[in-house]
């Protein structure tokens, strides 16, 4: 996804997703989220490690 990301152009949107823990998941999960405060955005994961 980053890879796609950064080949059309959108490389600061690239930088905002990554592996974050999320407290309600208990979990890590690649997220969107604020790259000033590394907070998550939302509740929508791009996808849950299991």
């Amino acid at each position: 996804m980053r890879r796609l990301l950064r080949q059309h152009g959108h490389g600061p949107l690239a930088a905002s997703i990554k592996s974050r823990y999320t407290r309600t998941m208990r979990e890590q999960q690649l997220s969107n989220g604020c790259v000033h405060w590394d907070a998550l955005e939302g509740n929508f994961p791009v996808h849950a490690r299991h």
